[in-house]
């Protein structure tokens, strides 16, 4: 049978159970906004590191063309022309 005295105990327990969930769900929250703060840091990084490849992709593409064309134009010269 169950006495008041147990349910007190209960009680008590359930208390300090519910204050400790407390104290670690605030620390994973802390936890959750530094790793956030982090990710956001590490996707500008990639946006820019991206932004960067953009750039050099068309600088490369519109420098083939011209290397071709002076590949083109070594390959066409013969040693007795130099």
């Amino acid at each position: 049978m169950l006495t008041l005295e147990d349910v007190e105990v209960e009680k008590l327990k359930t208390d300090k159970l519910i204050d400790v969930v407390t104290v670690e769900a605030a620390e994973a929250d802390r936890e959750q906004a530094e790793a956030q703060k982090v990710e956001d840091a590490t996707n500008i990084v990639a946006d820019a590191a991206k932004a960067a490849m953009a750039f050099a992709n068309k600088e490369l593409e519109a420098a083939v063309p011209a290397m071709e064309a002076a590949k083109e134009a070594v390959d066409c010269l013969k040693v007795n022309m130099i």
